[in-house]
């Protein structure tokens, strides 16, 4: 129960489902329930796989292809570090910041529909916000409380950065 309001938990187990959905909000404090199932994947993007869906017409593949395109983008989070380590964490955050609204706004325009447009976008949005974002956000919360509490302070960042999730729509 959240707000008074009983919460669903649904859990597939298949892999060639042709459509999930529609999904109205997730939690990632969700993951953890998972563990009860063994090995499992947990996801949830919001809104742009539904735009991509009913708006554009996109089939299930294609909007997975899609939205796998931003999580491609995280495996530059090593380049974001360096970058951040180089250059200075605030000053890449201040280069990623615009970067992320603009992929993000640029995901929801219909870029003549091309699931290739949508997927370069995707990998952008992702690389800006998993490795750029992400990346220097916790280098200054982990810089700021010292080599001492490395540990505690990467968990600080997570519990941070998930948080909001656990109220939203409350």
């Amino acid at each position: 129960v959240e707000g008074g309001l009983t919460r669903l938990f649904t859990v597939f187990q298949c892999d060639s489902a042709p459509s999930i959905g529609p999904v109205r909000s997730a939690r990632t404090s969700d993951a953890a329930l998972l563990r009860l199932f063994g090995r499992a994947v947990f996801g949830f993007s919001g809104l742009y796989p539904t735009y991509l869906r009913s708006a554009l017409g996109f089939t299930p593949q294609q909007a997975a292809w899609v939205m796998s395109a931003i999580g491609i983008g995280g495996f530059f989070a090593p380049v974001g570090g360096w970058l951040g380590d180089r250059l200075g964490h605030q000053k890449v955050l201040i280069a990623a910041l615009p970067l992320a609204a603009l992929a993000g706004g640029i995901s929801f325009t219909e870029l003549d529909r091309s699931v290739t447009l949508h997927a370069i976008v995707a990998v952008v949005f992702g690389v800006a916000v998993l490795s750029l974002l992400y990346a220097n956000m916790s280098a200054i919360i982990i810089n700021s409380l010292g080599p001492a509490r490395t540990a505690q302070t990467a968990g600080l960042f997570i519990a941070n950065m998930d948080d909001p999730a656990t109220i939203a729509g409350i």
